[in-house]
């Protein structure tokens, strides 16, 4: 049996691409300060049980429009264990750092308005952002590495296939 020896060369990244993606990350680098309110639904509930769990958050929302603060209703009628120690406040956080459903309604309504009920996968949410920044963007040759095995990651499924695809191809089998 001959064993050849198949060479790929891996796409190599540039600086200017890695710059490039840097510049483009410029919206990730902003944090957002949000509060909430959780009603949790299940993947088994039924279409009854999430409709009544958004009606709680509207009328939640109704009591804090007429004057109860936000943390008094999220302790007391929240899903959210964390409501205990945090009054349903998250803290800031970056898009990709809370639930896409929640972070994509976070980092579009404007300080100090409540969300309409935000449903998801977990269940409904009532959400007031109470702050928005601009997160230290870090120098890019400190983060250089850090882009590069991000992109690296993004192309290297793609580039084993085509490596694994070459062998097959030139493979000979033979059955005895």
């Amino acid at each position: 049996m001959v064993s050849k020896h198949v060479d790929i060369p891996l796409r190599q990244i540039s600086d200017e691409k890695l710059l490039e993606i840097y510049n483009q990350k410029e919206r990730e680098y902003i944090e957002v300060q949000a509060k909430h309110i959780f009603k949790k639904v299940t993947a088994d509930s039924t279409e009854d049980q999430k409709e009544k769990a958004r009606q709680q958050i509207i009328w939640i929302t109704d009591q804090i429009k007429n004057g109860e603060t936000f943390e008094a209703m999220a302790l007391k009628y929240s899903d959210d264990p964390s409501v205990k120690s945090n009054k349903g406040d998250l803290g800031y956080f970056k898009k990709d750092e809370i639930l896409k459903a929640v972070s994509d309604v976070a980092f579009i309504i404007p300080v100090d308005i409540l969300s309409e009920p935000v449903l998801s996968e977990l269940g409904f949410h009532l959400l007031m952002v109470t702050d928005k920044k601009k997160a230290e963007k870090k120098p890019f040759n400190e983060i250089k590495d850090q882009l590069y095995q991000e992109e690296h990651q993004k192309i290297f499924p793609e580039q084993f296939k085509k490596y694994i695809d070459k062998l097959k191809s030139q493979a000979i089998i033979k059955y005895n």
